[in-house]
């Protein structure tokens, strides 16, 4: 099952591990510097999985299931108006602030941007529309004064409750699946990466690849 997994240091450099096929397990040692004494450099991890494409005929990298997650991005779940959940990428400027788009939405009608709603400017989450082409498709708001992004909703008028909450994307603090390489030539085929060191001990898991063709 894990026979076509890669794995790579934090320099694009095959790590050297050995696969066991009839544990299907692989092992080896991953050399961990020392920054000084008793202090331990954070070392990384990349695994990334081959597939045979039946359309192209040549074995690939695969991508991990459901959407490509970009940098920066910012998740939204938990709210009331399940259509405002998911994934949001950076989408440019809008009014002169930055702006979000959901994953397969629509710029300004399935986004988190600047909006003017008389009198003022506010944060605005759009569902199926924009603000100016109809109010109720704000469905979450916020002050710009709040911060960018704002740290906490509420419901507008074409919104339910309960407001989102934010969540992580697929990696911490919202950055996704980036590194000082690509063996592949696109981040978005890592499937796992792990950290270990003083400030991190956890894997930054994606799902499963998915199989061509």
């Amino acid at each position: 099952m894990y026979k076509y997994l890669n794995f790579f240091n934090k320099d694009g450099e095959f790590l050297n591990l050995e696969y066991d096929e009839a544990t299907d397990c692989w092992s080896g040692a991953i050399d961990v510097g020392l920054v000084s004494e008793g202090l331990i450099e954070t070392a990384s991890l990349f695994v990334t999985e081959e597939v045979f494409n039946t359309s192209t005929g040549q074995v690939e990298h695969a991508f991990p299931i459901g959407a490509k997650v970009c940098q920066g991005a910012l998740v939204l779940e938990g709210a009331g108006t399940t259509a405002v959940n998911g994934t949001y990428c950076s989408d440019g400027t809008f009014n002169g602030y930055p702006m979000w788009t959901k994953v397969g939405g629509t710029s300004t009608q399935d986004s988190i941007y600047a909006a003017t709603l008389s009198p003022q400017e506010l944060w605005a989450v759009t569902s199926g529309g924009s603000y100016q082409q109809n109010p109720l498709n704000v469905k979450y708001y916020a002050f710009l004064a709040d911060g960018t992004p704002p740290p906490a909703w509420t419901v507008a008028s074409g919104g339910d409750s309960p407001e989102p909450t934010y969540g992580v994307a697929a990696g911490s603090g919202g950055t996704a699946w980036t590194a000082s390489f690509s063996p592949t030539g696109a981040t978005e085929h890592f499937l796992y990466a792990y950290e270990v060191g003083p400030t991190a001990l956890n894997w930054l898991v994606k799902d499963r690849t998915r199989t061509y063709g």
